[in-house]
């Protein structure tokens, strides 16, 4: 499957926005279900609702072996490391990551596109001597494991309550 993500708009044809029903008559039912969460986990999509049913984050996740294709214009996410990812959204989007996020360098958010990269480990986290070791593992960290997106000021509302109250 072939994914297409358009900061503050969507994923293919799942737009932010849009009501849970509708969701439900473009996919079907979900595989899981919380409160204000549908996830779709065979299409490696995870849906976040408002109070009122409307989507305001969306998330796709890492498929391994991969059977999904993940673009940001013409940038196949899960194939380029984070590090290629990072320019070209600062070339392209005039945006850059927060370094204020509390889960930076793990969390890479940029909050005017209201876009994020996730990975739960990091080069850093790896010493020469575990890069040699645990080369699989070390690569793994160069590339995002999930990407998302958000409603306009997803991420100003977040950071706000979040990550500058801990400052």
């Amino acid at each position: 499957m072939k994914y297409i993500i358009t900061p503050h708009l969507g994923i293919n044809d799942i737009k932010l926005g849009m009501d849970e029903t509708e969701v439900h008559q473009i996919l079907g039912s979900p595989e899981t279900s919380y409160e204000k969460q549908d996830c779709y986990d065979e299409s490696r999509l995870q849906i976040f609702y408002n109070n009122e049913r409307n989507i305001e984050y969306l998330e796709l996740y890492k498929d391994i072996p991969s059977e999904i294709t993940v673009y940001l214009n013409d940038l196949n996410i899960f194939e380029s490391t984070k590090e290629n990812i990072d320019k070209y959204i600062n070339f392209n989007y005039s945006s850059s990551v927060n370094k204020q996020d509390s889960e930076y360098p793990y969390s890479l958010i940029y909050k005017s596109i209201d876009l994020s990269l996730w990975n739960d480990c990091h080069p850093t986290d790896f010493s020469p001597e575990e890069k040699l070791e645990y080369p699989e593992d070390y690569n793994k960290s160069l590339f995002p494991e999930t990407i998302g997106i958000g409603i306009k000021k997803y991420y100003t509302y977040w950071c706000n309550i979040f990550i500058f109250r801990e400052s």
